[in-house]
């Protein structure tokens, strides 16, 4: 029971990142860096923010 709210704890809340504002800027560096730079999000600083939370859920 309990490993079950834990994976809906973590489905919510990679659900509530990927439909923010942050998650959103993520999923368009994903689909097209270029086009992502050109239209002004800081590329580089975003690439890099998705990793501590990805460290996180495994352990």
């Amino acid at each position: 029971m309990v490993t079950a709210g834990a994976l809906a704890l973590c489905y919510a809340l990679l659900k509530f990142v990927l439909l923010s504002r942050f998650g959103k800027t993520v999923v368009a560096i994903r689909e097209n860096e270029q086009r992502a730079g050109l239209l002004g999000y800081n590329v580089p600083a975003h690439s890099s923010s998705p990793l501590p939370l990805a460290r996180r859920l495994p352990g």
